[in-house]
């Protein structure tokens, strides 16, 4: 089965039988990194390579799952002063929230 057909395979099924959000965008999670799914789907994740579906579904806690991965971006460090400003961001506005909830 070639690409094009295993992608449109994959939206029809993702459509008609995910309870995800993402069905709505044919299954497709986006770009995700490690450590921000399941353990379990982490770990069947990292065992795909580019073009490839699971053989079985992944059971996790939120049901089981069919993963295709599309293809993989390798991460990179950053040098700190690339990121300085956006961790500063992130950091006030994560106190910031913290301090609004313990307010409220």
């Amino acid at each position: 089965m070639n690409c094009a057909r295993i992608r449109r395979v994959f939206a029809e099924l993702a459509r008609a039988h995910s309870d995800c959000p993402s069905a709505a965008q044919d299954g497709n999670l986006g770009q995700i990194t490690g450590g921000r799914t399941t353990p379990e789907f982490d770990h069947a994740l990292r065992q795909l390579a580019p073009g490839t579906i699971t053989a079985e579904p992944v059971a996790t806690r939120y049901g089981f799952h069919v993963i295709r991965l599309e293809r993989r971006i390798e991460g990179r460090t950053v040098p700190f002063d690339m990121a300085a400003d956006r961790i500063a961001a992130y950091l006030k506005d994560s106190v910031e929230r913290l301090a609004l909830a313990q307010y409220a």
